[in-house]
């Protein structure tokens, strides 16, 4: 009994690798905001997030390390680049969290960002859904007719705005099971929200799937949970080890040719957190 329990158990491993791998036909941009300490109201948490959208999957991860390799092609490309180029970021950090969902299976893979979006592993981690209440109150979001639904998750009541216009049943972080796409998600006490940042299909010959990137290593939970401990108990240990590897360096620069500077936009959030995404299990 034991050994049929494992086999399906690894047929079943095997056939959500299989089907979570599936193609994006779309993507859905999202502002976040998340008010990570109480202490200082005014200078939330933001980033800009992306949801890959398959037909029975979806992928969550932050855009902005996407738009840091933009930045770099587009300016080493031009007919001027004389090795010196000034960087656009964000004084606020971006969302290290990923999650790829596939309701059908019921299967959740967690990405975890270490120091980085790029410095990341992956695991296996609980499904969980939502049990959203539909009402029948509308609005219009980025041109689409969209529905309020409610629910409270993991010790927060949050309100979403769906439409059926986008036949895809997900939306940001682990938020999903609505029957249209989410465009927008508040919490109550305002102190979380994903606000509709764009929409766009994918051309048909595009390469992208529903699957972490190539730099994102399978591992335990415990080694994620030590690699974090080691991160904040000696960073400069931690980033020395981290360049050995070669991680430190995710777009290939050769520093010998190219100097680059920051050109640091708005408020650093605070560092520390006493109000966290989730604050009941």
């Amino acid at each position: 009994m034991k050994t049929l329990s494992l086999i399906f158990a690894l047929l079943v491993s095997v056939l959500f690798s299989l089907k979570a791998q599936e193609k994006v036909i779309a993507e859905v941009h999202y502002q976040f905001k998340h008010n990570n300490d109480t202490t200082k109201n005014a200078v939330q948490l933001t980033d800009e997030t992306v949801t890959y959208l398959g037909k029975e999957s979806s992928l969550y991860r932050t855009y902005s390390d996407i738009l840091v390799k933009q930045q770099l092609d587009a300016k080493t490309a031009a007919q001027d680049f004389d090795g010196n180029l000034t960087l656009k970021m964000p004084a606020s950090p971006p969302v290290l969290d990923g999650y790829i969902i596939y309701p059908p299976l019921k299967k959740t893979i967690y990405i975890a960002g270490i120091s980085s979006p790029t410095d990341a592993y992956s695991c296996e981690a609980p499904y969980e859904s939502q049990d959203w209440e539909i009402t029948d109150e509308t609005k219009t979001i980025g041109g689409y007719l969209c529905q309020k639904a409610t629910c409270r998750f993991k010790g927060r009541d949050y309100t979403a705005w769906f439409t059926t216009e986008l036949p895809f049943s997900f939306g940001p972080w682990k938020l999903h099971g609505l029957p249209g796409l989410i465009l927008s998600v508040q919490d109550s006490k305002n102190d979380v929200s994903w606000e509709y940042a764009g929409f766009q299909k994918q051309p048909s010959d595009q390469s992208l799937r529903i699957e972490p990137s190539k730099s994102v290593i399978p591992a335990k939970k415990e080694e994620i949970q030590r690699l974090r401990t080691a991160l904040k108990e000696n960073p400069s240990a931690y980033y020395e080890t981290l360049g050995a590897t070669g991680r430190a360096n995710p777009f290939q620069i050769d520093y010998s040719k190219v100097h680059i500077s920051f050109d640091v936009q708005g408020q650093a959030p605070s560092t520390q957190t006493n109000n966290p995404i989730e604050l009941a299990p």
